[in-house]
């Protein structure tokens, strides 16, 4: 079982790739064989290459990604974090709330991955904050 500790720190590592454009880290955190379903009710990437293939077009588009609270553990290899995620949509700046969950496995790699957000979570991103 992962200390509270180890799943806090994957979770903010996921972030703080993202924040830095760091693409590769991003998919490090992943296990082999991880799921990823962003958002939930969309089609489910299984592996690496097939979570770089849904994940990663994005990262381009990514402005930051800022908390919006603490990360929440669980007594299992789950963790949650809701976060204000500001990026590019083609030509439009936006703002989407989410939540991810995620499992982890014993060695603290993500096992699935599942972001939470929908139409009521985006909203134009104000012009003097991109």
């Amino acid at each position: 079982m992962l200390t509270d500790q180890v799943k806090k720190q994957v979770l903010q590592r996921y972030i703080d790739c993202w924040n830095d454009g760091d693409a590769e880290g991003v998919l490090a955190l992943f296990a082999d064989e991880a799921t990823a379903e962003d958002p939930v009710g969309t089609e489910v990437a299984v592996g690496i290459e097939a979570i770089r293939a849904k994940l990663l077009p994005g990262k381009e588009q990514v402005i930051r990604i800022t908390l919006d609270g603490p990360i929440r553990t669980t007594y299992g290899n789950r963790a949650a974090m809701a976060f204000t995620l500001d990026c590019w949509f083609g030509e439009e700046a936006k703002r989407i709330k989410v939540i991810d969950v995620m499992t982890l496995d014993d060695e603290g790699k993500i096992l699935a991955l599942e972001a939470h957000w929908g139409d009521d979570d985006i909203e134009p991103l104000p012009a003097d904050q991109h």
